[in-house]
């Protein structure tokens, strides 16, 4: 389909689209097929990944900053998926046909909406 391919030349690097794979969509997949051994190997892999592999990395060039920055660039970050990302991707695959996929992304638009929602929730507590 079109959009795929509009969505896979995005300059994302394959090793990247591995890596979700692996991590996101592995462990989902070896749970719907019962394959428990799979599924927690995925699981620790992607939560060593998350938690201690890429915190570190992030220390290592000081992306991390303090909370409020950090609120900040992700209430951006989250309005920019679903307003911009998300919509883009759904018109993409509705155009070519793909209703479900433009249904999908319609409602990650939504669910990334609720996280700048809550992102920002959490700023104004703060700042408070």
């Amino acid at each position: 389909m079109e959009w795929r391919h509009a969505h896979s030349d995005s300059g994302v690097d394959h090793r990247d689209r591995s890596r979700a794979r692996a991590g996101l969509a592995g462990p989902a997949q070896a749970a719907r097929t019962s394959e428990r051994r799979i599924a927690r190997l995925f699981a620790d892999t992607a939560r060593t990944e998350r938690y201690d592999h890429v915190a570190a990395e992030a220390s290592l060039i000081d992306f991390v900053g303090s909370n409020v920055d950090n609120l900040r660039e992700s209430i951006d970050g989250e309005q920019y998926e679903a307003t911009v990302m998300y919509p883009t991707f759904s018109r993409r695959a509705a155009a070519a046909g793909d209703r479900r996929a433009a249904a999908l992304f319609r409602e990650i638009a939504f669910d990334e909406a609720d996280h700048a929602s809550a992102f920002l929730r959490a700023l104004v507590r703060l700042e408070v």
